[in-house]
């Protein structure tokens, strides 16, 4: 019984001078599995790269290939030949089928040790030229990987992989279906280099590299056990860009997952010339529940270990209590973590220290003025009247009345403005009004003008006085 034996071709090597006058060099060719033997003859998928004699790729273009069979290294008999017209090369690389044009017997295959020689013929180029030297084709057992063997490992350093399809079609696909890994590069040098190093001059929408996880894991994960995981850098745009449409999950995610002992950052940014970071959120109105940064948790804190600096080319505003669940305050504490000023939804704003405010002076330079303070929340008018026949009627300012809470008890205080001694008195006093009376030490009516000063409580805080108050306001 006849066993069959397939053969295959593992690479050309070899330097040889076309009429063109162009150095070209086959290296590392390997074949790929055969298909199966049919009734004609047998064709095998070869691939190779051609190169220059400076080592640079060959001109791309359509060439002419010239493939045979023999039984011996040099000289020996042609067991099998075809010529292929048109092979396209792009980068140096070119792939064709052995046998597509004159099948290869199996009996040819079966009958001993063959030698592959290639002949080639660039576009520039009126005659064939034949690589040398021819190479011994290797028996493979069926089932068994193919083995390059000493001569050829199966490194790839020095290769270049072209695609000149369409869009979709890829330089390299790898796809894997176990829960391993589909493509995994290591870098053993202790130096330097990159595992993996990828460029694309595409457009815009276009990346080098582009992960995609139908899953729940990841697109993209990187790992260092003393570097950086994953490193981004650019000229043009941005480093790194991440974009989700998922609720609750973010575009880009830090988790720094040390203890207290060794504190980190889930996410760094930092600028030599502009900002370290930017945060762009919804803009869809002044006053909404969504903002440019969220803190998270109980507490939301902002640290500076230096000085603090707030800047804004407009408004800044403080929101308390967004939510609406609580008496929220804004508050202010000194290096021993005590309240020294605050102010709050319900009780205003409250200062543990004396109020001031800072006056500009000619002679004395900026200078404190203090306010006068009561138990009470009271609002006060001042104006100037005059006594006509002994007595006048003054009407209360109707915003002033507004705001003060004159049908309650109020206060009117007069001072005269006369060169004589005058008796002052209010005689009465309504929500809208009051009215002085005056007259002279000899009791005629006093004509003169005076002072008044009207107080009366707030409206809504007339039962307020001497109120307890907790840092904070809870």
């Amino acid at each position: 019984m006849c066993k069959h034996r397939i053969w295959l071709p593992i690479l050309i090597v070899g330097m040889v001078v076309l009429a063109g006058g162009a150095a070209l060099r086959g290296q590392v060719a390997h074949a790929l599995p055969p298909a199966q033997a049919p009734a004609a003859g047998i064709t095998i998928p070869y691939p190779g790269s051609l190169h220059g004699a400076d080592d640079g790729a060959a001109a791309d273009g359509a060439y002419t290939m010239a493939f045979g069979l023999y039984d011996a290294a040099a000289g020996g008999t042609l067991v099998w030949t075809e010529t292929q017209e048109g092979v396209p090369v792009a980068g140096g690389a070119f792939l064709v089928t052995l046998g597509s044009v004159q099948p290869i017997p199996a009996a040819v295959l079966a009958g001993g040790s063959l030698w592959l020689e290639v002949a080639v013929r660039g576009p520039a180029d009126a005659a064939l030229t034949t690589l040398a030297p021819r190479q011994q084709l290797r028996e493979a057992q069926p089932g068994a990987a193919i083995d390059a063997g000493a001569p050829c490992a199966h490194d790839h350093v020095g290769e270049t992989w072209t695609m000149a399809g369409p869009v979709g079609d890829a330089v390299l696909a790898l796809t894997g279906d176990s829960s391993g890994t589909a493509f995994y590069v290591s870098n053993a040098n202790t130096n330097q280099g990159d595992g993996i190093r990828i460029y694309s001059h595409g457009a815009d929408n276009s990346g080098a590299l582009w992960a995609s996880n139908l899953a729940a894991g990841y697109g993209v994960r990187g790992g260092s056990v003393s570097g950086v995981g994953v490193y981004g850098t650019s000229n043009a745009n941005d480093a790194i860009a991440g974009e989700t449409a998922a609720a609750g999950k973010s575009g880009v995610y830090g988790h720094h997952t040390g203890d207290a002992s060794n504190l980190g950052f889930g996410v760094t940014g930092r600028s030599s010339t502009s900002f370290g970071m930017l945060a762009w959120g919804n803009d869809a109105g002044l006053i909404d529940a969504t903002g440019d940064l969220l803190l998270q948790g109980l507490y939301g804190e902002i640290m500076a270990e230096g000085i603090l600096n707030i800047y804004s080319n407009d408004d800044i505003y403080a929101d308390l209590d967004n939510n609406g669940d609580s008496d929220s305050c804004f508050v202010i504490l000194n290096g021993a973590d005590n309240t020294v000023w605050q102010v709050c939804e319900a009780k205003g704003m409250q200062s543990w220290a004396p109020l001031s405010s800072v006056v500009q002076t000619a002679g004395y330079g900026e200078r404190a003025v203090y306010a006068v303070q009561s138990p009470g929340v009271w609002l006060e008018d001042y104006g100037t009247a005059g006594l006509v026949g002994g007595e006048i009627t003054v009407a209360i300012d109707p915003v002033f009345a507004q705001g003060a809470n004159t049908r309650q008890e109020y206060h009117v205080y007069v001072t005269a403005l006369s060169e004589e001694p005058v008796l002052l008195y209010v005689a009465a006093k309504t929500p809208t009004s009051f009215t002085v009376r005056g007259a002279l030490l000899d009791g005629r009516p006093a004509d003169c003008s005076f002072d008044y000063r009207i107080v009366a409580q707030q409206v809504g805080y007339e039962g307020t006085r001497l109120e307890q108050v907790e840092q904070g306001g809870k």
